[in-house]
Parts: structure tokens; sequence; C-alpha cells
């Protein structure tokens, strides 16, 4: 059964109160869509060091060109994933860099811009601060499983039509995951 947006809430709200110096979090269906997450650094004091290119705010095409790296309250994504999934602390990589230095990595990227969706992504960024490796899993997952990522892609869509409201909140995201398809698609005939 599918949490309520309450429990999700709540669930969340515990999931703060836990978070420790450089953990590496996440939520997926970041904008609606079960093929996307959201990634951040939690930096202490509620904050968190993300690209803004994910999760926050104005999530047009036009934005993402303008998008930059920033600390910003953990709420910002709480209040997100409360739409979507509850967060998720990853793992830490066995690699992974001492806290204080993930949070020194983080910190100076703030104000950063460039965002690319395939190549310089909220998941890109975070990984860089906790391995100080820059890859998207989730880019590998979709160019390795195009078909799978497209089915999916389709269904979050019919799913947005058919809750209007949820829809009208992400729509943005929506154009986001249709320049990702558009891309794989041309990666898909240019490399097939």
């Amino acid at each position: 059964d599918a949490l309520t947006g309450a429990e999700v809430k709540s669930a969340n709200n515990i999931f703060k109160a836990t978070l420790r110096l450089g953990d590496h979090i996440k939520y997926s269906g970041a904008f609606g869509f079960s093929s996307m997450a959201h990634h951040a650094v939690y930096v202490g004091n509620g904050e968190i060091v993300h690209f803004t290119g994910g999760a926050t705010g104005d999530t047009s095409l036009e934005a993402k060109k303008h998008a930059a790296i920033q600390r910003t309250s953990v709420m910002d994504i709480i209040d997100n994933a409360n739409l979507a999934h509850a967060l998720v602390r990853v793992v830490p990589a066995l690699d992974a860099l001492h806290p204080q230095e993930i949070v020194s990595r983080a910190l100076s990227r703030v104000g950063d811009k460039g965002y690319n969706l395939l190549l310089s992504n909220c998941e890109h960024f975070a990984l860089w601060c906790v391995t100080g490796q820059t890859r998207s899993d989730q880019v590998v997952a979709v160019l390795q499983r195009p078909i799978e990522f497209l089915r999916r892609t389709i269904e979050d869509v019919v799913n947005i039509a058919k809750h209007p409201i949820r829809g009208q909140k992400i729509r943005g995201g929506a154009a986001t995951v249709y320049s990702f398809a558009a891309v794989l698609a041309a990666h898909l005939i240019l490399f097939a």
C-alpha cells in the first residue's frame, strides 16, 4: 500500500532528525516521474547543498540553463518529496571521503553553474562530493536500459495527466524528462 501524504511527511520529518554531516540523500519520484531522483549533500544545521537543476523552484528548460549549486534548507527537498516518496540516505560508498571533507567539497561549489542533465546533474555533484568521482548512476541506468526508461516515462505522463492538480505542480519537470527522452532517442539513433 502507498503511504498517504501525511505518512510521507511524518517519515521525512523523522528522517531530518537523523541526518549526519556529509550524508548523501535522495528521493525518487522527482517531478512525479518514477525514473527520476533528486540528490543532495547534508551540510549541517538543517541545510543541504544541491544542484538546483534537480528539484526546487522553476524546473523549466529555460531555468535549467541558469541552474546553480545552492545551499538551502533541507525542507526544500522534504517539501518536494512529500509529493512523491520519502527521503532516503544513500549508503556511503566504500571510497567515501571523511564527512568534513564531503561538506567542504559541497560548500566549495556553491554558486557554480553548468547544469547538464547527462554530464553535470545533481547526482554527479553529490557523488563528486562524497567520493571525488563525477558520475550519475541514473544516467548510466537509462543509457543501459533505454526502453525501460521510456516505458516508465510514458506511464508517468499518463499518471500525471490523470492527476491534474499534481500535474500542474510538476509540469516544468515534465519538460526535463521529455528533453532527456529526446537526447536518449538521439543517442540510440546515432550510436545504435
